[in-house]
């Protein structure tokens, strides 16, 4: 292939708002631990669903590291199937690299953020790991693709990918078939919908639907449906700075929330 040929592929690739498989975006990285002003240049609306809860909800997310926070985390929350904690406020839920943030107020202790381990719901964060897309797409080669799971509804023109995310965790992408226009050098954003790379032809794609389906006692749920409803450049901010970071509360309603990500559609 000439260097004319490669030149015009190239123009032809930016002209029509792509962005490149090794393209990194622009925007400056959340704080990676403890608090701070955290920005966010992207909104994911999305309707989850599975064998224990449903619900809407909208994150935001930051194209640069792939942290996310909940929009209105007490509906969202809800929307998981998680019960309230007596006495405890919600204002912020920040999910990073391994480690979700919930911050809120309570009448004895006022405002805090309470860091803890593991994924929101399962399977909604974890694929923002390199770890995570490695291993899926490497599954992908010795998965049969004949057929995705067939009762998940607005797939229709999509086209799809199937792999394991996890041992005995069965997972099905399905993405628009042209290229997403969010530059990112991250493996995904957004909760299991929103722009993924895909490992194969080295494209960066708009994930439409995602289906996990989890093996017996695995985790709370046995499958899990996230459809995108909605994905939009959007500036958005959120100041904890005058928020104190606690590793443990002496109050038992406060002392709930370290059980917080059980709590979640368990």
């Amino acid at each position: 292939m000439t260097r004319v040929m490669i030149f015009l592929m190239a123009l032809i690739l930016l002209s029509s708002g792509a962005a490149g498989f090794g393209a990194e975006s622009g925007f400056r990285a959340n704080p990676a631990t403890g608090v701070g002003t955290f920005a966010f240049d992207l909104e994911i609306s999305f309707d989850l669903r599975s064998d224990r809860a449903s619900g809407a909800a909208t994150v935001y997310v930051n194209s640069r590291d792939g942290s996310m926070a909940l929009a209105n985390p007490h509906a969202s929350l809800w929307a998981f199937g998680m019960q309230d904690i007596p006495g405890l406020q919600i204002h912020h839920v920040i999910v990073r690299a391994g480690e979700i943030m919930a911050c809120g107020r309570h009448p004895l202790h006022g405002d805090g953020c309470l860091p803890f381990g593991g994924d929101i719901v399962p399977g909604f964060s974890a694929w923002a790991s390199a770890e995570a897309a490695e291993r899926f797409f490497a599954s992908v080669a010795s998965t049969d693709q004949s057929r995705a799971p067939g009762f998940v509804v607005g797939t229709k023109g999509l086209d799809y990918v199937h792999g394991s995310g996890a041992p005995d965790e069965d997972v099905t992408f399905w993405f628009d078939p042209g290229p997403s226009t969010v530059a990112t050098h991250m493996p995904f954003l957004g909760p299991a919908v929103g722009v993924m790379k895909d490992y194969r032809d080295r494209r960066t794609k708009v994930v439409r639907h995602a289906y996990i389906r989890f093996a017996e006692g695995r985790a709370p749920v046995r499958w899990l449906s996230i459809r995108l409803n909605r994905l939009a450049q959007r500036s958005h901010q959120i100041d904890l700075s005058g928020y104190a970071v606690v590793t443990a509360f002496t109050a038992p309603a406060l002392g709930e929330a370290n059980r917080l990500g059980s709590r979640i559609m368990g």
